[in-house]
């Protein structure tokens, strides 16, 4: 596997190298790599390398909503470990599943400022 590190690019190499990208896109990418249920791979012509039926299966949306806030002139918001972070897990009205919703803060720095 070729992969590329602060501009360097180098060679790889492994028995077995399995590559992900994140909750989004690894089952896409597993099954393009030939990992996964043997029939949707065959629907698309894609050879199977690993049967792997639990592959795209159990998914989850991850929705996202940024809010962006900026504040008075003079006012510096912290921006060290003593900044302000919190977490909320809770259920959604009517879902099967405990916890199926999080909210929680993130500090960002835009334009050289803390957001």
């Amino acid at each position: 596997m070729e992969a590329e590190s602060g501009g360097e690019i180098f060679t790889v190499g492994a028995g077995r190298v399995v590559l992900s990208s994140g909750a989004i896109r690894s089952p896409q990418l597993l099954m393009l790599s030939g990992i996964g249920p043997k029939e949707q791979l065959e629907q698309f012509g894609i050879p199977q390398i690993q049967e792997s039926p639990g592959v795209g299966q159990n998914l989850m949306n991850h929705l996202s909503a940024q809010i962006t806030f900026k504040v008075k002139d003079g006012i510096v918001l912290e921006t060290g470990e003593d900044a302000a972070h919190f977490g909320l897990h809770y259920t959604s009205t009517g879902s099967e599943q405990k916890n199926d919703m999080v909210l929680r803060t993130q500090r960002l720095l835009m334009k050289g400022k803390s957001v």
